[in-house]
């Protein structure tokens, strides 16, 4: 499993899924997030 360190100090589990959410919100295309958020997972 792999771990986050958030801004406050909180470790939390890396969630895929949260990073395409926070992709898309900036403006990107769904399938242009996904790509990101497969390539920040390796």
């Amino acid at each position: 499993m792999v771990k986050v360190i958030k801004r406050d100090g909180r470790e939390e589990e890396f969630i895929l899924e949260k990073v395409i959410v926070s992709i898309l919100k900036a403006g990107a295309p769904v399938d242009v997030a996904r790509k990101i958020a497969r390539k920040i997972e390796c």
